[in-house]
């Protein structure tokens, strides 16, 4: 790969102290050690964004949905027999999703 080009940046004496440390531990050359870097950073985009914020209001939502669920069992004890299978039902579709 041809490297024509430079990239000066500024660091306080604190962050460089930091990144000079982390590239002798790790046995790489600074150079090395920001291309590493670069490939680990994730640059998120108005999609990825639009995303995590439909799922954090969903989130919410379920939520919102489990507290009414629990204010009406503390209401009317008898409901729970209904309410506990539909809990059940949320906690499979949840763990699915984080345990594929």
């Amino acid at each position: 790969m041809d490297r024509k080009r430079l990239l000066t940046v500024r660091f306080s004496e604190e962050d460089y102290a930091r990144i000079v440390e982390k590239a002798q531990l790790a046995g790489r050359p600074l150079s090395v050690l920001v291309r590493d870097a670069l490939g680990r950073v994730k640059t998120w985009t108005a999609q990825d964004r639009a995303a995590f914020r439909e799922r954090t209001l969903a989130h919410a939502r379920i939520g919102a949905a489990l507290g009414d669920m629990a204010r009406s069992v503390r209401q009317n004890p008898s409901v729970a027999p209904r309410i506990i299978p539909e809990l059940q039902k949320i906690y499979d579709v949840l763990f699915r999703e984080t345990h594929p």
